[in-house]
């Protein structure tokens, strides 16, 4: 598949924790909001992305769109609101906590789309604040229904801004179910049904209608559901200096792949895209956190290069295995 890639969702400043040189606590403003993250780490890997969102009219919006244009990320269809909201972004163990100054769900007018956008050649994308309400998730669930795009979505829930978990997991599921793929994170997947193991959570997501669901469980392997069959793909180790954003460039890295190229139709096509996100996620993680901290191509492929890291991801992938419908 070679064509546009359409991200729908939030465009927001993250204020990154941090210390300075003297040990006290600073915060660090970076461009940031999960599908901004997506749209620039795809365009940075060579795909042509249109982000889908909503800017603000402060100075910080305006440096948001200064900075999209910079990256090579359309903005036609961007529609101007009053002000940004700031995401302050703090290390919990091996998660990062986002405390919201704002409402990104305010923020998020998403416009309609015309329908000669959304061809058999087009991506979308959608994920976080984008599937929380209407009336945004209500147009992704438009955009979703119609058949001819190629689908996908990172629900990437924020616990913070869900007063209903029972309605949120209830209106997700409609657009999950005309999801094409679906990724979680093992976080993800707790707050949606804390009762259920990663792979009966990969399991019932695929018996949604996700032909291919990804699930991520940062240095533990990644889980991989494709055409009834479960597997995993091994996560290089690495000693992190800052997650945030990482699930986003594993994001952005698959996105480009099927963007850029036929899309996978194989198990081990799919193993072999996961293992290059894997690998993207990690060069995030050596960096602090935000849009900023997205590879591109040539870093990418130079990582793997060095590190063989695709091929290890192969070798060390653990073996298929079918799961029963009844699994728990």
């Amino acid at each position: 598949m070679a064509g546009v890639l359409l991200v729908m969702g939030e465009a927001l400043m993250d204020l990154i924790e941090g210390t300075d040189d003297r040990g006290s606590s600073v915060y660090r403003p970076r461009f940031g909001g999960s599908p901004l993250n997506v749209a620039v780490g795809s365009s940075r890997l060579g795909a042509i992305v249109e982000l889908i969102s909503a800017l603000g009219l402060d100075s910080f919006g305006k440096r948001i769109g200064q900075f999209l244009a910079a990256e090579g990320v359309g903005t036609t269809y961007c529609v101007d609101v009053a002000t940004t909201c700031l995401a302050f972004a703090s290390q919990d163990g091996p998660h990062v906590r986002y405390e919201f100054f704002g409402d990104p769900r305010l923020m998020l007018e998403l416009p309609t789309l015309p329908e000669e956008l959304l061809g058999e050649n087009t991506i979308v994308h959608a994920g976080s604040t984008a599937v929380l309400d209407a009336p945004a998730r209500d147009r992704v669930g438009e955009v979703f229904s119609m058949a001819k795009s190629y689908r996908t979505i990172d629900p990437n829930p924020r616990p913070l801004l869900i007063n209903d978990v029972s309605a949120y997991r209830a209106s997700l599921t409609e657009i999950l179910g005309h999801s094409d793929l679906i990724k979680l994170s093992a976080e993800d997947a707790e707050f949606l049904d804390p009762l259920c193991s990663p792979a009966a959570m990969a399991d019932r997501l695929h018996q949604l209608g996700g032909a291919t669901v990804v699930l991520t469980q940062a240095a533990s392997p990644t889980l991989l559901w494709h055409d009834g069959e479960l597997t995993t793909v091994d996560v290089n180790p690495i000693l992190p200096m800052d997650s945030t954003g990482a699930g986003d460039s594993f994001m952005a890295s698959i996105l480009s792949d099927i963007a850029c190229s036929p899309t996978p139709t194989t198990l081990e096509e799919w193993v072999r895209l996961l293992g290059r996100a894997n690998v993207a996620a990690g060069i995030t993680c050596m960096r602090v956190g935000g849009a900023e901290s997205m590879p591109t191509r040539a870093e990418l492929d130079a990582a793997i290069d060095d590190r063989g890291s695709v091929r290890q991801s192969l070798r060390g992938c653990g073996p298929t295995t079918r799961i029963r419908n009844d699994v728990r």
